[in-house]
């Protein structure tokens, strides 16, 4: 019959989920029971090296994409830039 592979998830994905598992034990385990304070750590630990991949994977996820853009649709696309509101309080 139909022969479908299962889907495959990006990289930045699955490490999002895994942040976000991360900074969920952190703050919610406290609440459940007494954590160790060294378990605590480790997941603060974990959490910053789950963020600093996703950043870099962003990162190199726009300059691949930037890579590939005509001047035209780089120009396009800083004029969109200016047009967007700031982020974090950025103007």
């Amino acid at each position: 019959m139909f022969n479908s592979a299962p889907p495959v998830t990006p990289p930045i994905v699955r490490l999002s989920q895994r942040a976000v598992m991360a900074v969920t034990l952190v703050r919610g385990g406290a609440k459940i029971f007494k954590p160790r304070a060294a378990a605590v750590g480790q997941l603060v630990i974990a959490r910053h090296a789950l963020r600093s991949q996703l950043r870099d994977l962003r990162k190199k996820l726009r300059a691949d994409f930037l890579a590939i853009l005509t001047p035209e649709q780089k120009a396009k696309l800083n004029d969109l830039k200016r047009l967007r509101p700031g982020r974090r309080g950025q103007p």
